[in-house]
């Protein structure tokens, strides 16, 4: 009786641990690090030299 009840509480334990390291890895996976760049399609310094001359930092 004992052993049938920690095999299920070990299987249960087994369970909810694959259950969140598996949340983990998606996560992990599905996460996107480069936050701090600017996207591909903003406007770089070269396009910007006519609005900079307009503020007076340009020549």
């Amino acid at each position: 009786m004992i052993k049938r009840i920690l095999k299920i509480w070990f299987i249960i334990g087994m369970y909810e641990l694959s259950k969140y390291i598996t949340n983990e890895l998606i996560v992990k996976l599905q996460s996107e690090d480069d936050v701090d760049t600017a996207p591909k399609d903003f406007a770089s310094e070269s396009d910007q030299y006519d609005i900079n001359v307009i503020k007076g930092e340009g020549e």
